[in-house]
């Protein structure tokens, strides 16, 4: 969809790949990039507007929102 829901679905293979990765390797540090544009219908990392410009606060919020469902990962 348009925000990039599955993003944070726990079905994303980030997101199930976060705890095995912790499981397999303790003392690795984990980064994450996120990022919406393989989630989105329109393959851009972020909401856009009617004008098909990039929204930049409830794209900040939403990047936010898939930050946070990685870090609970």
């Amino acid at each position: 969809d348009s925000r990039g829901t599955h993003a944070e679905s726990q079905r994303n293979p980030v997101i199930q790949a976060l705890p095995l990765l912790r499981d397999w390797f303790p003392d690795l540090v984990i980064a994450c990039d996120v990022c919406l544009c393989p989630y989105t219908d329109h393959g851009h990392c972020g909401i856009l507007t009617s004008d098909g410009l990039i929204d930049n606060q409830p794209s900040i919020k939403r990047i936010a929102e898939v930050a946070v469902a990685y870090g609970k990962a």
